[in-house]
């Protein structure tokens, strides 16, 4: 069988059709058996007959165990050194070139986590966007750069519709998906072509997909070093004990075992137990009971409202234009400013709050907490698990979203986090996924401003504090004397605050109406707005409640200033 396979690959390569040929190698398993019979049939060849390049791509996420990590370098660097030294042209020059592509930094999972916030995705997310950003986009990218290559020097040469071979380790026994997959993409005529799903000019090979197994597995095992280098016992390594076991157990079960020992060790698809960390950690691996804890961590505060935005960021510039619109028009006035807008006008058209519940991402406290904790584990560990450009350009990331932190005051520290406080999606609680036993209060603060200058307001006191407090903005209205403003449910649930009284007062605090932070010009306005409005409020809904039933005539507010400077409000 393997024999064929490899005459196969030989009868492909020789084929003036395809220019150059790609293999995508994994480090897994499938693409090391591919790698192998590919390996096997290019050194059979004359150096005159090796006048193709093969491109061996592999992808590096960044957010590998520490083991494989080690080991997909270190295969790829042993490929090169092995290729440089047995497989050559007549010209002397290398065949076979080893790529490891990793994702732009901005794409990068720890930027996309902790610089800008973006919530990890899961099983339930509608938007994978992991896999786009951390396999598909390197490897694209490093597929166009060689087919440029390839139509530089080898257009005028073409003679079919394709400028190269890409060569897939895939399976038909991995899983029914694999294999509904396979076939919707055969080509007609040859069970073993298939097309591309994303370009046009690449034909796909699938020479292994008979393989199974446990035939996979009786192949590497005849090996000490594999024909590309690597050794046997390293790959082995990677799969732990399920080396011989993951074929004889779970063969024709429709489920491999091995793929999910080499995936992104905070992968947000697999349960916060993952199985891949927990066999690790059974094999000896101890320190990765410290990757185990952060991705738990990471999982749990993703739905954490306490540590997510109020709005996406497309709402939020939506609100900053609005606010400046309002602000060039001039048509945003206060309750209590004087102006040539009458109180019907202000009633009118004030800027009422109208908000659904949609958190966005990650507030930039929780993504202090958790790169602390991740530079703690990393301490703890003695691993490489972020590296200082990472972390750089999380904090000009942070930046942007006015926030400045320098770097000497991230201290590796962990976090200790007292449960989950979820929302359902119409904002109340979720009972079944919340986990915090802390006490959680509700605090009303009224504003006199429209919603984007609430807003906007509030997200300064965020980002002057450090601190995040989330909160349901609202509106309250009173047609008869025209009184109409927004308020603040804040929700507070903080280990320490154990009254409602001790809430508003972290609440009044945390507004700079308090002396535990500090305050600006825009806070005293706010509160002192604050104390008037509240003053019209219990005036106004006494005057109501005691009119109730009465023809009495419409209530009229009238705020005025006396000698001494002090308000003076009547109704």
């Amino acid at each position: 069988m393997f024999e064929d396979i490899i005459s196969r690959l030989r009868e492909q390569y020789l084929n003036e059709d395809y220019p150059s040929h790609l293999l995508m190698y994994s480090g897994g398993k499938d693409s090391s058996l591919l790698l192998s019979l590919m390996w096997v049939m290019l050194r059979s060849l004359k150096p005159e007959q090796r006048s193709k390049p093969v491109h061996v791509i592999s992808s590096e996420t960044k957010v590998e165990t520490p083991v494989m990590t080690k080991y997909l370098r270190n295969a790829m660097k042993t490929i090169q050194m092995k290729a440089n030294n047995e497989l050559l042209d007549d010209q002397g020059n290398t065949v076979v070139k080893a790529h490891l592509v990793q994702p732009e930094m901005k794409r990068s999972m720890f930027y996309r986590l902790l610089g800008r916030g973006n919530p990890i995705p899961t099983a339930k997310s509608r938007s994978k966007w992991c896999v786009q950003s951390l396999k598909i986009e390197p490897t694209t990218r490093k597929i166009k750069e060689i087919l440029e290559d390839s139509m530089r020097n080898e257009g005028a040469l073409k003679t079919n519709a394709y400028d190269c071979l890409m060569h897939l380790g895939v399976r038909s026994s991995e899983s029914e998906s694999r294999k509904r997959s396979m076939l919707r993409h055969q080509t007609d005529g040859n069970e073993y072509f298939a097309k591309h799903g994303t370009f046009s000019n690449i034909l796909c090979t699938h020479n292994i997909k008979d393989v199974t197994t446990d035939e996979v597995w009786f192949f590497l095992m005849d090996y000490e070093y594999l024909p590309f280098g690597v050794k046997v016992i390293d790959l082995k390594e990677t799969y732990g004990e399920s080396f011989l076991e993951c074929g004889i157990k779970h063969e024709g079960e429709g489920k491999s075992c091995g793929g999910s020992r080499t995936g992104c060790f905070l992968c947000g698809m697999v349960k916060a137990e993952d199985p891949m960390l927990l066999g690790l950690i059974s094999e000896g691996y101890d320190s990765y009971k410290h990757l185990l804890e952060w991705k738990k961590l990471l999982l749990a505060m993703r739905n954490d409202v306490r540590y997510r935005e109020l709005l996406p960021r497309q709402q939020y510039r939506k609100q900053e234009q609005k606010l400046q619109e309002q602000r060039d028009a001039q048509q945003q006035v206060g309750l209590f400013d004087e102006g040539e807008y009458s109180n019907k006008h202000y009633y009118e058209s004030f800027e009422r709050a109208n908000y659904e519940y949609a958190p966005g991402a990650m507030t930039v406290e929780g993504r202090k907490l958790l790169l602390e904790s991740l530079l703690f584990i990393q301490e703890e560990m003695d691993e490489l698990l972020i590296e200082e450009d990472e972390i750089r350009a999380i904090l000009n990331c942070w930046q942007l979203d006015g926030v400045t932190v320098e770097r000497e005051e991230l201290i590796p520290k962990w976090f200790q986090y007292d449960g989950a406080l979820v929302l359902r999606p119409d904002g109340k609680l979720n009972r079944k996924e919340t986990t915090t036993i802390t006490p959680v209060y509700k605090v009303k603060i009224e504003f006199n401003t429209g919603e984007s200058s609430m807003i906007d307001f509030l997200r300064e006191r965020q980002r002057f504090t450090g601190r995040s407090l989330f909160y349901f903005p609202e509106y309250e209205e009173y047609p008869d004397p025209g009184l109409v403003y927004n308020y603040a449910t804040f929700l507070v649930c903080s280990p320490g605050i154990n009254s409602m009284e001790e809430a508003k007062e972290y609440v009044c605090d945390w507004l700079g109406w308090g002396p535990k932070y500090g305050a600006s010009s825009r806070s005293f306005k706010m509160g002192a707005n604050y104390l008037l409005l509240t003053a019209v409020r219990d005036a106004v809904k006494h005057t109501l409640e005691r009119n109730q039933g009465k023809d009495e005539n419409p209530l009229k507010i009238e705020v005025s200033e006396n000698s001494e400077g002090q308000c003076e409000l009547a109704i």
